[in-house]
């Protein structure tokens, strides 16, 4: 019989005050994550790009048609998602953001519980909390046709915690393959951090790789990504993506409220990231390596793994395209939590130093991007209203110009297939069709009667 006073008891008592701990610290995280959506809540969110697009397919063609055909075979996940916010949810910017931001909470408390299992407390809600405050995917914040991205996001992160459940009790891969499955049918850029975490989080938990979970995960994931790729209906740029921007956007700009910020926070990222691999490789100082050195090595192994699959994709530092951080944004955050308790351990006094300016840092730039996106946004009402007034009863497509409006990378309107969308979703008219110049002069070729001039409207 086990007493008050055995080591078994003493155990369980551990264990229980220590779940209690972690669920009060992933209960502070879900008001970070609704913390960090007020400003721009306050603001008014609004509707962007293909939010139109599938708004108007909905009024048309029923809510079950917003996503599209094309959608349905590429990404079922996504067309499922696109369907239950736009033909059910309608044009509720508010409730969309609402929806996208309990989601969002939802991937800071995955993230936690997953970095729980490989670190302490401290560091694995650093991590979490790191990630929920970085602006360096603030289009998944804004954007309501980024969610099935969040969702595919967030069956990620529980996938990987449910491998490491797995190795742990020795039981089968199969709920965590779904899970990898279900996002990467949602959005397929997730299925090669899929592929990784089936490799090395048994190595990292037992030491020793499930062979047959990678051979049979592998599979599925395989065959799910040439699904993908094979029925895409966008056409794949020619160019390779500017990957050296990838820095910028985690370590310099992307996550800094201006430019000079930004160059001075990625020059010390980078000197204290040369720092973390020289206790890591150099044999004079390994010894003084530790759980953060590593920590910024796995970050940056994630970092390279989500790239991958946009190394064809207009990668950007900030606003709209940030999407495309959906992966290698966790990574950033590992490195730089990894980072941060580097510089704790060192010298205490500097590294919470550090962690309060990067936090302002974040703060500033996310106020900015909350702006950028209000400001596209509130263009895109602007636009549409006009055209209603001004051409009640047009002869045909209307240009507008001299060119699209670009708020620091956020755009509300850029082309005919959100912009005329927009305008038969307003006049509820199917046939209404409307687009940008591609340049002031072939705006001002086209007859004043046939044209919208943004500056006779207050913009830009």
């Amino acid at each position: 019989m086990t007493t008050a006073t055995s080591p078994a008891h003493r155990d369980a008592v551990v264990a229980a005050s220590g779940n209690r701990s972690d669920w009060a610290v992933a209960t502070a995280l879900v008001g970070l994550a609704a913390a960090r959506a007020v400003p721009y809540l306050v603001r008014g969110p609004k509707l962007f790009l293909d939010d139109w697009w599938a708004l108007r397919n909905a009024r048309f063609s029923g809510a079950f048609g917003a996503a599209g055909h094309e959608q349905l075979i590429a990404r079922p996940g996504a067309w499922l998602v696109f369907n239950i916010e736009f033909g059910l949810i309608g044009r509720h910017p508010v409730a969309l953001y609402l929806v996208q931001t309990a989601l969002n909470a939802g991937v800071v408390v995955a993230l936690f519980i997953v970095a729980r299992r490989f670190l302490g407390p401290w560091t694995a809600a650093g991590v979490s909390a790191t990630w929920a405050l970085l602006p360096n995917h603030s289009a998944m914040d804004h954007w309501a046709s980024t969610m099935q991205i969040v969702v595919a996001l967030l069956f990620l992160t529980v996938g990987v915690g449910l491998v490491a459940r797995a190795t742990d009790r020795g039981t089968g891969m199969w709920p965590a393959i779904l899970c990898f499955l279900v996002g990467g049918l949602c959005y397929e850029a997730v299925l090669p951090a899929a592929g990784l975490a089936l490799l090395a989080v048994p190595l990292l938990c037992r030491g020793h790789v499930r062979w047959d979970a990678v051979l049979r995960g592998g599979v599925a994931i395989g065959l799910a990504g040439a699904w993908a790729l094979a029925h895409s209906w966008r056409p794949v740029p020619g160019r390779y993506a500017d990957v050296s921007l990838v820095w910028t956007d985690h370590f310099g700009a992307g996550v800094s409220p201006s430019i000079t910020s930004g160059r001075l926070l990625a020059t010390i990222a980078i000197v204290a990231v040369a720092a973390a691999l020289g206790r890591l490789l150099l044999p004079s100082v390994r010894q003084l390596a530790g759980p953060p050195e590593r920590l910024v090595i796995a970050g940056l192994i994630v970092i390279v793994i989500g790239v991958l699959p946009f190394v064809k994709f207009p990668i950007a530092v900030i606003g709209i395209n940030d999407r495309a951080n959906v992966v290698s944004s966790v990574g950033a955050a590992m490195v730089w939590t990894g980072l941060l308790a580097m510089l704790v351990r060192w010298r205490r006094m500097i590294g919470i130093a550090g962690i309060l300016t990067l936090m302002s840092f974040a703060v500033s730039a996310r106020w900015e991007r909350d702006r950028s996106y209000w400001r596209a946004g509130r263009d895109a009402e602007v636009i549409v209203d006009a055209l209603t007034r001004r051409f009640p009863a047009p002869a045909g497509e209307v240009l507008i110009g001299p060119a699209a409006l670009n708020r620091s990378g956020v755009v509300g309107l850029v082309s005919d297939w959100d912009t005329s969308a927009a305008w038969q979703l307003e006049t509820g008219r199917p046939t209404r069709a409307a687009t940008f110049a591609g340049s002031p002069e072939e705006f001002r070729r086209v007859a004043s009667g046939e044209r919208l001039d943004l500056t006779s409207i207050g913009l830009p």
